[in-house]
């Protein structure tokens, strides 16, 4: 996978007709196969942060560059086929996993049995309805669905939300093989800590975000 780079730089950013900034002189960077962890109590601006970096929010011009581009100047089609996003909650059509995965799915068969092995969902989801799944279980398969779309970046809005510890784990486990082993770069938004194999590790790198809401 080609090399690039999401660099953000002094980002300050404050909502349409708010006076007080939800982000403010926020640096950092995701090189091929990092794994930055945005960490942060809510109203600290993760999500916000990560909206900007995929341009659903107008970023200021000058902050945020990827390959060595300011983002604003790249056309939108161009940033979103390389750098995805996941939101939550995750959001699914009336129909099979199967079929909600194949709407994005570039074919990879083999992709897809590795993340399900490897976030321990049954293959027999694939023909239960998104809407019988339960909660951490769609966040799982909303996981394997951006995956699916061949990204080099993928930004994670708390994709661990409604696991327990060992899920938590597997989670983190198996995005640190997409970083090492695939040279994916990951950035994610999540209350839970990483365990301590994962935040040793020096493809894992924490960035705490200031709380402004504070006097």
């Amino acid at each position: 996978m080609r090399v690039f780079q999401l660099r953000i730089q002094g980002l300050s950013y404050a909502y349409p007709g708010e006076n007080k900034p939800v982000l403010r002189d926020v640096s950092l960077e995701v090189n091929s196969g990092d794994l930055v962890h945005l960490w942060g109590a809510s109203g600290t601006g993760k999500s916000t942060l990560l909206k900007l970096a995929i341009r659903l929010l107008v970023p200021p011009k000058g902050c945020i560059s990827f390959d060595g581009r300011d983002i604003v100047d790249l056309p939108i089609k161009t940033l979103r086929s390389q750098v995805k996003l996941m939101l939550t909650p995750p959001a699914f059509f009336d129909l099979t996993v199967k079929k909600n995965l194949e709407m994005v799915s570039r074919g990879d068969a083999l992709c897809l049995r590795r993340a399900f092995s490897a976030l321990r969902l049954p293959f027999a989801y694939l023909e239960k309805k998104a809407s019988e799944l339960s909660y951490g279980e769609q966040q799982r398969v909303s996981l394997v669905r951006v995956l699916l779309t061949g990204p080099r970046l993928l930004l994670l809005d708390e994709p661990t939300q409604g696991m327990d510890a060992a899920l938590v784990e597997d989670v983190f486990i198996f995005l640190r093989e997409l970083c090492q082993k695939d040279g994916i770069g990951v950035l994610l938004a999540a209350h839970a800590n990483a365990p301590e194999a994962i935040a040793s590790d020096k493809t894992y790198r924490r960035v705490e975000l200031q709380d402004l809401s504070r006097p």
